[in-house]
């Protein structure tokens, strides 16, 4: 290469976005994985919250989530959530096909 030859970079992100069975796939195990392995709870709250809601206690911090209860809260979960700066400013909203990072 000499002082005169430039280099072109694509340093843009690159996402590859995952099919429909991809998604139903990874949701499916990820049901399964809650349902059957569990979650590790360290917060008591959190842990009696979820066992009045139907889920498994099954040691100390170890909560078993059946997949009606996941289904039901991704059902009641917002298509969207809106942040606010310190100041009481609009700031991030995340939702649809928006993201953040940082």
């Amino acid at each position: 290469m000499t002082k005169t030859d430039t280099v072109s970079l694509d340093l843009r992100p690159r996402m590859q976005t995952l099919s429909a069975e991809q998604i139903r796939r990874t949701h499916a195990a990820s049901l399964r994985i809650l349902e059957e392995t569990g979650v590790s709870l360290a917060e008591p709250e959190a842990r009696e919250l979820l066992h009045g809601a139907g889920a498994q206690i099954v040691d100390d911090e170890l909560v078993r989530i059946p997949a009606h209860l996941v289904e039901e809260a991704l059902e009641s979960a917002p298509s969207e959530i809106r942040f606010s700066t310190r100041a009481g400013e609009d700031g991030v909203v995340l939702g649809g096909y928006r993201s953040s990072k940082g």
